[in-house]
């Protein structure tokens, strides 16, 4: 999404900008990992919402791709 709005293919963006306190984030490494998890489902579930397309229909590039949850 954001490419094609750099290459003026799409004339709008979308930004979802969530505040987190730092003492929330997990700093052991399995914590951490879980928690980033999560954070790339709810960033990949409002990016399928705002596309209006199911969350496995989303193309993640290649080094995207994360372990299924």
């Amino acid at each position: 999404m954001f490419t094609e709005f750099l290459m003026q293919s799409s004339p709008e963006i979308h930004l979802n900008i969530e505040k987190i306190n730092i003492a929330e984030v997990p700093v052991d490494g399995e914590k951490m990992q879980n928690w980033l998890d999560q954070q790339f489902r709810k960033k990949d579930r409002y990016t399928a919402f705002t596309l209006g397309k199911a969350v496995s229909d989303l193309r993640l590039n290649p080094a995207e791709k994360r372990s299924p949850p």
